[in-house]
């Protein structure tokens, strides 16, 4: 596989450009003397995206995809030959729990963003994850342990079906909390990045209860208790480990390329539920161009994109303590979130 690209290498000279070029919506954000002048880029879409069922980005500019679900995007017979999109992704955060817990509460999802040359009579498959613990939705969030926080799930496009063996790029989900009566719980790792960030956490044992983040080739390794996180697995992070009567759960590993480990629950202490860790981003290696991944650091959301304003201010967050996100539920981070647009 190509070697990830460092975010670092994006100067800020070149930052400044994009966000110039780009930042309205219509006809404002297309004079950019890096487009191609006669670029014509129309895609069909469900008719929830769009009333009409296409999208033409040359003349209504950029697209958001922020709502939870998997949408079915192709491109459409008006369109030019050989179109190469530029897609922005976040993955879903962990959440914090209920009641709210962790130092630094759920992980952040990670970001993705790269070109890809879009085949006409192909339709892709593009994932908003969802933060919500139930493995069959968008993303497959890994749920924690009772009240710990649930793992958010992977934000991505597949070609044609969603599968590992079909990806091209995603973003990888942050881990949840650990719960427990008292003492201290492990935090949910940030996801994204080649390598996710483990779970963590000042105390000693929720350290080490807490779930590793997935790579490129594997899930993370689940925390050590007395009743052990599960490893994750291709697209799936690890659900939280039972607390059973009494004592710690932990928190669900976020998902991804490869998802992270599912924190740790103890049946026998109150203190150190472990967290999760997160799910690995992805980019496939002769697909992508221009592309890097980027592991978020604990609960706080990348800020890499130009577009990052516009997006929900509450997409890809990881829940904290604070429960700074005002969701239904503290247990949830973040959706995922995606904005596609004609590569430069």
């Amino acid at each position: 596989m190509a070697p990830f690209k460092s975010t670092q290498s994006f100067s800020v000279g070149q930052f400044l450009k994009t966000f110039r070029n780009r930042d309205g919506f219509g006809p404002a954000a297309l004079n950019s003397p890096v487009r191609t002048e006669n670029t014509v880029s129309i895609l069909n879409v469900p008719t929830g995206v769009h009333p009409s069922g296409v999208y033409n980005l040359t003349t209504s500019g950029r697209l958001l995809l922020a709502s939870t679900g998997t949408y079915d995007i192709s491109l459409n017979a008006g369109s030019s030959i050989g179109v190469s999109l530029k897609v922005h992704i976040w993955g879903a955060g962990g959440g914090a729990g209920t009641p709210l817990g962790g130092p630094g509460g759920g992980g952040a999802g990670g970001f993705t963003v790269g070109d890809y040359a879009v085949v006409a009579g192909t339709t892709y498959k593009y994932v908003v994850g969802s933060s919500d613990g139930t493995p069959g939705n968008p993303g497959q969030p890994a749920p924690g342990d009772g009240p710990a926080g649930d793992g958010g799930g992977f934000s991505g496009i597949f070609t044609t079906s969603v599968s590992q063996g079909n990806a091209i790029m995603m973003a990888g989900g942050g881990g949840g909390t650990g719960y427990n009566d008292g003492g201290t719980m492990g935090s949910g790792g940030g996801g994204g990045g080649a390598t996710a960030q483990a779970g963590y956490s000042p105390d000693s044992t929720a350290n080490t209860a807490s779930g590793a983040g997935g790579t490129q080739s594997a899930g993370g390794n689940g925390g050590s208790g007395s009743s052990p996180g599960p490893n994750g697995a291709a697209l799936q992070g690890g659900s939280g480990g039972p607390r059973g009567g009494s004592g710690a759960g932990g928190g669900g590993g976020g998902s991804g390329y490869f998802g992270g480990g599912g924190g740790a629950g103890q049946t026998s202490i109150n203190s150190g539920g472990g967290g999760g860790g997160g799910g690995s981003g992805y980019l496939h290696p002769s697909l992508v161009t221009n592309g890097t991944t980027t592991t978020a650091s604990g609960s706080t959301r990348i800020v890499t994109s130009p577009y990052t304003p516009i997006i929900p201010a509450s997409a890809s967050k990881g829940n904290d303590p604070s429960n700074s996100l005002s969701l239904p539920a503290a247990a949830r981070g973040g959706s995922g979130c995606i904005v596609i647009e004609i590569a430069s």
